[in-house]
């Protein structure tokens, strides 16, 4: 099974691959987590993993994402606001990093 194989079966997706990185992505309404490879042509050869959630305000205003008029209107500061979370790594997301990172012959 490949790297990009790994990703999707997780729920991340190929999302873009440059000279200088490789990028996978799991997004829905509340959820935008990435993988990052810099591939060392302007950052040393290493990996980022970023965690950010959706957090809706509960008051009177609230109204459910698949509700609202716009996708502005989805994450309007009205609604809530970003928040980088940090988690700990599934053991399924660091099977697939270990992957990409072999793939690439690091």
């Amino acid at each position: 099974m490949t790297a990009e194989e790994m990703f999707e079966n997780i729920g991340y997706k190929f999302y873009s691959k440059t000279k200088d990185e490789i990028i996978y992505r799991h997004k829905t309404d509340y959820v935008d987590n990435s993988v990052i490879f810099h591939l060392g042509s302007y950052l040393p050869r290493t990996y980022s993993v970023n965690f950010f959630d959706w957090i809706d305000n509960k008051n009177s205003d609230w109204i459910p994402m698949e509700e609202r008029e716009s996708e502005w209107m989805k994450h309007c500061a009205k609604y809530g606001n970003w928040q980088k979370v940090d988690y700990c790594i599934p053991l399924e997301l660091h099977r697939a990093i270990d992957k990409q990172i072999e793939e690439l012959m690091w």
